[in-house]
């Protein structure tokens, strides 16, 4: 994780302003539109949804709308960030009451910079007979599309539940060994980790655990086949 932190609880970073902080809290209607997109989208995996635009923030990533949605004082949080960004846990902590830990004991991790597969492998994936103490993931990424695009970097095909029959998603700002780890992380169901892509512009689209993944080529090599 060579420039990058885990959290912010180690390694300084500017504090979160305090406006900040108030305008973060999710309360009364932004609460419920935060949920409701967070919950369609994972009921239907690869679909492309849009955060409101009263949920969101000027100068707040949107990946962390997860975890200032779903998580409270009962829950633990984790930022993996830029060396240079402030202190997005501090700020979550802040706003939910949540407490910080590392991204291997956190139940909430939202990954501002593109994750190793290493730090995919370290995520709480729970077990057969505890599902729902796995680790939720947000991941920041350039761009969603429906995988048709060239810009593309990484093409992949889900089916599963929730899923007609297959459905293709394009995202940019990601390499396809972050997705192979989620896959390889998913691959042992109901053990895994339910992920949100949430792009720079507010779009998100889900992954859950439930949720087969197979990592295509770049879209401006797919039509050569692979």
């Amino acid at each position: 994780m060579t420039g990058t932190y885990p959290t912010g609880t180690d390694v300084g970073g500017e504090p979160p302003d305090g406006e900040l902080v108030r305008a973060a809290r999710l309360e009364g209607v932004r609460s419920q539109q935060a949920f409701g997109v967070l919950l369609d989208s994972l009921s239907r995996p690869g679909s492309i949804h849009r955060i409101p635009t009263g949920v969101l923030v000027d100068g707040l990533p949107p990946a962390l709308v997860l975890a200032l949605a779903t998580a409270d004082v009962e829950v633990t949080v984790a930022v993996l960030r830029s060396v240079d960004e402030p202190d997005w846990a501090r700020l979550l902590s802040d706003a939910t009451g949540a407490r910080i830990a590392p991204i291997e004991a956190a139940g909430c991790v939202t990954a501002l910079v593109a994750p190793s597969p290493d730090d995919i492998e370290v995520l709480r994936r729970g077990t057969a007979l505890a599902p729902e103490s796995a680790a939720r993931l947000a991941l920041s990424v350039t761009a969603l599309t429906d995988g048709s695009t060239a810009a593309d970097d990484v093409v992949v095909g889900l089916q599963g539940p929730g899923v007609d029959g297959s459905i293709t998603l394009g995202v940019t700002g990601i390499g396809a060994e972050v997705v192979e780890a989620l896959a390889l992380a998913n691959a042992a169901f109901p053990a895994g980790v339910d992920t949100w892509l949430v792009s720079d512009g507010g779009d998100v689209a889900a992954i859950p655990r439930s949720t087969s993944i197979e990592v295509r080529h770049r879209a401006a090599t797919t039509s050569g086949g692979h």
